[in-house]
């Protein structure tokens, strides 16, 4: 095969990816995956195709609500964030997004990361979307097309914001987050404001991704009261599990304590990451499944604090009562 019939099989390879891409996020996300990590080889894991079949379930219009629960570093922001939204202009360029993290600092890293891809060479020599020279904000830009993409973090300006998606990416600051107030504000931020921006309610979504942090947070509240199409991917599985992938129904079976990414974090990574966090954070943010700081055989609020020893006190367990008296002992 001489030079010229490699280049012209070598472009043939190449159109079949740029197609093979416009129709599958999964090719897209490894096509881009260098412009994000080019020192880091992409690691396929069945999560990241499962991810990916729920987004496009939203983009061709299945699913209008969702939340996807998910453990730290599992690729969620670079997913659900950053390239999905640009893979979604190559099919609907006019597409408008609002994107929302609890930090205008995070919000700025996605979008900054999304207009990496949005302007590299492997983006523009694939694709026809093209960025306005006008409107080149860190937190916002525009195309041709008409579309737009305005990143902000929670509780900041939405006035004359909104469009036809919007993801909301980590809501809640994991150190506050067990401040009732401030769990509430960014709820209330959700509920109040956010849930207002849509373009058509009916036929636009909202994504929220997220790991759990509290009984009680955004995620919560989406998928009990909401009912929000639910995502749910622990970090070990507590109970054997059968997954059936939503489109192209793909089984995947997980067992008792079977990592989510081995190739990425082993058991014995994991467990070593339990310790770290404690129980209480790594149920949270590793198994998707927060307990409540009440929870234990004695909850803090049944403690109380005296300044002298009580004469006597009583107590009723299943076996009777019984009474302890104070100097002299006795038990009875």
């Amino acid at each position: 095969m001489n030079r010229a019939d490699r280049l012209a099989l070598i472009a043939r390879a190449a159109d079949r990816v740029t197609v093979l891409s416009r129709c599958s996020l999964r090719v897209f996300v490894e096509l881009m995956w260098p412009i994000l990590e080019p020192t880091t080889p992409f690691v396929p894991n069945w999560h990241i195709d499962l991810i990916c079949e729920y987004l496009e379930a939203v983009t061709d219009g299945q699913i209008t609500r969702l939340v996807i629960n998910v453990p730290p570093r599992s690729m969620k922001s670079l997913l659900v964030s950053v390239l999905w939204p640009c893979w979604e202009w190559i099919r609907c360029p006019s597409h408008r997004y609002l994107f929302v993290s609890y930090t205008e600092k995070l919000a700025e890293r996605h979008a900054v990361d999304r207009r990496r891809v949005l302007e590299s060479e492997a983006y523009q020599h694939r694709y026809s979307v093209r960025l306005t020279r006008d409107q080149r904000q860190k937190l916002e830009c525009h195309n041709v097309q008409r579309g737009m993409m305005v990143a902000t973090s929670i509780g900041g300006s939405v006035t004359g914001k909104g469009g036809n998606r919007i993801i909301v990416d980590d809501p809640h600051n994991p150190y506050h987050v067990e401040s009732d107030l401030q769990r509430q504000q960014a709820i209330d931020f959700f509920t109040q404001t956010l849930s207002t921006r849509l373009d058509n309610t009916r036929t636009d979504a909202i994504v929220i991704v997220m790991q759990r942090l509290h009984t009680e947070d955004l995620s919560g509240v989406c998928v009990d009261q909401f009912k929000y199409e639910h995502l749910c991917l622990p970090a070990l599985e507590p109970r054997p599990r059968t997954i059936t992938f939503l489109r192209s129904r793909r089984v995947v079976h997980r067992d008792t304590d079977e990592p989510l990414w081995p190739a990425r974090e082993n058991r014995a990574q994991l467990e070593a990451q339990r310790i770290v966090l404690g129980s209480f954070g790594f149920a949270g943010q590793y198994l998707q499944d927060p307990i409540p700081r009440t929870g234990g055989l004695f909850p803090p609020d049944w403690w109380q604090y005296v300044d002298h020893l009580p004469v006597a006190f009583e107590a009723t367990t299943s076996s009777g009562s019984w009474r302890v008296a104070w100097g002299p002992w006795c038990i009875s």
